[in-house]
């Protein structure tokens, strides 16, 4: 099973929370894949992409717990097309604000 996980600077890329995910992923059948992919820069979302080195430390850390993980290119950014982009500048209603990007625990 493969899982996209959107990594936000100081939010959801620490140590403790790969540990976190890791523990929720081990042991599925067939075993789990997270693509672990920077946030796209997005308005109205004040959060910013973790940078490549911690991204680099939250994958080791999935490794090291047997759940493999990828790190994925943002794409599509130069245009507003990337994952998050087109619906945040599209969507009726309230936008997120960084304090609606919590991991559920």
């Amino acid at each position: 099973m493969t899982f996209e996980y959107a990594c936000i600077q100081e939010v959801n890329d620490h140590p403790h929370q790969a540990d976190a995910l890791a523990g929720r992923l081990t042991g599925l059948r067939g075993g789990a894949h997270v693509n672990l992919i920077p946030l796209n820069p997005t308005g109205g979302f004040g959060g910013r992409a973790s940078d490549r080195d911690r991204i680099e430390a939250f994958a080791a850390r999935l490794v090291s717990h047997g759940v493999q993980a990828s790190i994925r290119r943002n794409r599509g950014v130069d245009i507003d097309a990337a994952c998050g982009q087109l619906r945040a500048r599209n969507a009726p209603g309230p936008r997120p604000t960084s304090e609606s990007a919590r991991m559920v625990p």
